[in-house]
């Protein structure tokens, strides 16, 4: 018998002490990746309204999850983005990012493809590969995105200093936070004391993350794929998708479509649409494998994380890390939807 199960349902919802760490290179940020690591994981049930706010120019973010609660496994955010929010093209070289759109309409690009993203959308970038997203017209935009490993909450707060501290203007500063932070954004005259006497206006990434970028929607197996020398093997396959583009599975009353998979992600994820009927009950089971995250869109469900059940609506979540307790079912006479992503693809759920 696992001894630490019940060590780990015991602590659902407890706030971890947050590691303080001064972030001013790619080196501190690893340090503090590495520090996670050897932290305990805190299981969490909560509405996205209760989380910790963070804010600057354009943009509001839920952190439902953080580095601190996971062990440094992933952060989890609700962001509403506002019209002229711009994130340009970038990428992180040792950071995977998945995308799924709740309200709103989002230019979204992931690799070499772009689309107009609209509520059940789904993007998954992994590491050197190329994003971007923006607000499609005049109106805010709100989605979900995970970031693994954690860290990615830090370069929001950081961001948010440099507002409060009047330095989010000065290019070569935005430059160093963003770096430190593992993001390298293309277009580096925002970065120019004078951006309109720099003469560089754009860097790709180099032949890797083009090569990354390239495979977006392609089949794994193709034997014509872009790829670099030096990427290791299994190769990742970027994903620009939707719940209405995948194919259904239909069993008594419950849908069941997959976002993303493991022959995509190189067995790293494996992410699902799901509709509930009303009367679903899922008992509760320990998760072994990978951290689980469930995301009610809508409908009421009752979701059971360690040793907790609380019933939540449209944008309630729970982080389930490995060795813990989850389950979850319907309330009420009506059905409910439910995003589930775990990092391990060989989960069944």
């Amino acid at each position: 018998m696992n001894t630490q199960i019940p060590d780990i349902n015991q602590r659902t919802n407890q706030s971890p002490l947050r590691l303080q760490r001064e972030i001013n290179s790619y080196e501190d940020f690893e340090r503090l990746r590495q520090d996670w690591r050897r932290s305990a994981p805190t299981p969490l049930l909560l509405q996205s309204d209760s989380a910790r706010l963070v804010q600057f120019p354009g943009a509001d973010i839920r952190v439902l999850a953080d580095g601190d609660q996971t062990s440094g496994a992933v952060s989890i955010f609700e962001q509403t983005i506002y019209p002229g929010f711009v994130a340009t093209h970038h990428h992180q070289a040792h950071e995977e990012e998945l995308f799924f759109i709740l309200e709103g309409e989002m230019k979204l690009t992931i690799g070499n493809q772009t689309v107009v993203a609209k509520p059940g959308s789904f993007g998954y970038a992994p590491r050197w590969c190329t994003h971007h997203f923006e607000p499609a017209g005049d109106r805010p935009s709100t989605m979900l995105t995970w970031n693994s490993p954690a860290g990615h909450e830090r370069i929001f707060e950081s961001f948010g200093r440099l507002v409060a501290e009047g330095r989010h203007t000065h290019g070569p500063t935005r430059k160093a936070a963003a770096e430190a932070h593992d993001t390298n954004f293309h277009d580096l005259s925002q970065y120019a004391e004078d951006p309109a006497h720099y003469e560089q206006t754009e860097e790709r990434p180099g032949p890797r993350g083009r090569a990354v970028s390239a495979r977006t929607n392609r089949r794994p197996g193709d034997r014509d794929v872009a790829r670099h020398p030096d990427e290791p093997d299994p190769l990742t396959y970027p994903v620009l998708t939707s719940v209405d583009q995948v194919a259904s599975t239909h069993i008594a009353g419950l849908r069941s479509g997959v976002l993303l998979d493991g022959e995509h992600s190189a067995g790293n994820w494996n992410v699902l649409y799901r509709e509930l009927p009303a009367g679903y009950s899922q008992p509760a089971v320990v998760q072994r494998r990978g951290w689980l995250a469930i995301h009610v869109l809508s409908g009421v469900a009752a979701l059971t994380a360690g040793d907790t059940t609380t019933t939540v609506g449209p944008r309630g979540c729970s982080f389930v890390p490995p060795d813990t307790s989850f389950g979850m079912r319907t309330e009420g006479s009506q059905q409910a939807s439910v995003l589930i992503v775990n990092s391990r693809a060989s989960a069944t759920l």
